[in-house]
């Protein structure tokens, strides 16, 4: 195994929880716990072995509960579980990052709520992310009268 699939993971707004490589790093096991299924996006079902927590001690305690499943290419970390977790994730063209909330990212919140092209919520029946297809801010055509 490459040790990039072992050291990286794919931070993933599908992925429904953390999923770990086999072969990666994790600081805490327990294999007494039930294993979960995990359904892949071609109906294959992955069921884990045991869960962890994950090797990132900057997260707080709560976001590190991953599950190890055998066979995975690798590592998935959920961008969900983060903001669940209370942690604030931003991805730009070529970067993401996960935040811990303090008054200096909350007034980054702010201002990027104040100037966004589009907003949206997580329906947590769910765990998606949504937003509305149409505008509700007029735009200078819909508001030119012929």
């Amino acid at each position: 195994m490459n040790s990039t699939t072992q050291n990286t993971a794919f931070i993933d707004s599908g992925a429904s929880g953390h999923y770990i490589h086999e072969d990666a790093p994790v600081t805490k096991s327990n294999r007494q716990d039930p294993a979960i299924s995990v359904g892949q996006p071609g109906g294959d079902i992955m069921t884990s072995k045991y869960n962890c927590d994950i090797n990132l001690n900057s997260l707080p305690l709560n976001a590190r509960k991953g599950y190890v499943i055998p066979g995975l290419h690798t590592s998935l970390l959920s961008f969900d579980k983060f903001c669940d977790r209370g942690l604030i994730t931003f991805f730009t063209k070529d970067k993401v990052h996960v935040c811990k909330p303090t008054e200096d990212i909350n007034n980054i919140l702010q201002n990027i709520e104040e100037n966004s092209t589009i907003n949206g919520w997580q329906d947590h029946a769910n765990g998606l992310w949504q937003t509305k297809l149409k505008s509700t801010t007029p735009t200078a055509n819909s508001m030119l009268k012929i």
